[in-house]
């Protein structure tokens, strides 16, 4: 999973359904690999405009309106 998320953050034009085939041989589903694009996207997303604009990012007040719907992101209580 990481050298997929590393991949699409290093080199999103290059990534092919070979890579999408590599997880599945190892167990993840087609929407795991939807919530994994999703949240490494996020992430870069965030990032780039932070870095852009020279913001620093509290990483306890940061709340990702994108995880809220995936199951394994829920926050207990």
């Amino acid at each position: 999973m990481l050298a997929f998320t590393e991949k699409l953050t290093l080199e999103p034009g290059s990534m092919g359904e070979e890579d999408a085939q590599r997880l599945r041989a190892v167990g993840f589903g087609d929407e795991d690999l939807l919530e994994i694009a999703v949240v490494a996207a996020w992430y870069n997303f965030v990032s780039r405009i932070a870095c852009a604009l020279g913001v620093e990012l509290d990483s306890e007040k940061q709340e990702s309106p994108v995880l809220h719907g995936l199951p394994w992101a829920a926050r207990p209580g």
